[in-house]
């Protein structure tokens, strides 16, 4: 209990408040204590937002939905972006949005709304996104003992935006543009194709980092981890302007093929 009141007391000095919106990317080993436990961790994030409040995880599977396994399944598909994400979306009362390969886990106020026609996007980061609602709503991300690089909005801002370092891929070919099959909770089925806009991007890595020299970010520690929180409309806004001045800003030529996320 004294870790998890600790949590809250962090939560509150980084800038979080009742009400929020939170989308949470963290790294559970970074709290550095062996002795507290994931629920303490969720437990601390649900009563610092309140219930009128609003927590996601993204919890993607790129890595286990693909062309050879083109199925993915609510209920039982695993994320492949931390044990955080796998453990909150399986809490009570945590509903998950319906993507082959971005879903995202949404607890609190308006979560149905969060969640829903997700499956109708052909993008990772489309329009019915949880995480472009949260950017509509006053939202806020949450990056806990992860850095900032991987900010998954700025993704969105790449399929708005278009850059040719995405776009001017042939995605007729079946890697980057094929049928997907989606469950979901009740087994009902929905068929759609998508674009794998990122699943592999010849000779450019991401740096998503480079936001920290367009627009000031609030950082600070929850417990031992090294944390930052941002509006996330102040970062699409960022974001979107600048890739409009320079589409490769957040980028870096590599010359190899690299996994982006």
């Amino acid at each position: 209990m004294e870790l998890k009141n600790r949590i809250i007391e962090d939560l509150k000095s980084l800038g979080v408040k009742r009400g929020d919106k939170l989308i949470v990317h963290a790294s559970f080993k970074s709290f550095g204590y062996s002795n507290l436990t994931m629920c303490e961790v969720i437990d601390a994030l649900k009563e610092a937002v309140g219930s009128e409040g609003t927590l996601m995880f993204p919890t993607f599977t790129y890595d286990y939905v693909n062309e050879l396994s083109p199925v993915f399944d609510v209920r039982t598909t695993r994320s492949c972006v931390g044990a955080m994400p796998e453990y909150f979306r399986k809490c009570d009362g945590v509903i998950r949005s319906i993507h082959p390969t971005h879903s995202v886990a949404v607890w609190g106020n308006n979560k149905e709304w969060y969640v829903e026609n997700h499956h109708k996007d052909q993008v990772a980061v489309g329009n019915n996104s949880p995480l472009i609602k949260l950017k509509d709503t006053g939202g806020k991300i949450l990056m806990i003992g992860c850095g900032i690089t991987h900010n998954t909005l700025i993704h969105g801002v790449e399929d708005f935006i278009r850059p040719p370092y995405v776009y001017n891929i042939d995605y007729s070919l079946p890697k980057y543009h094929r049928e997907f099959v989606c469950i979901d909770e009740n087994d009902n089925i929905y068929r759609q194709e998508f674009f794998v806009a990122f699943a592999c991007v010849y000779d450019y890595i991401q740096r998503f980092d480079r936001l920290r020299f367009l627009m000031p970010i609030q950082k600070g520690k929850i417990l031992k981890a090294e944390s930052y929180i941002m509006n996330a409309k102040d970062v699409w806004d960022v974001a979107v302007e600048k890739m409009k001045e320079d589409p490769f800003y957040f980028v870096e030529y590599e010359n190899k093929p690299t996994k982006l996320y």
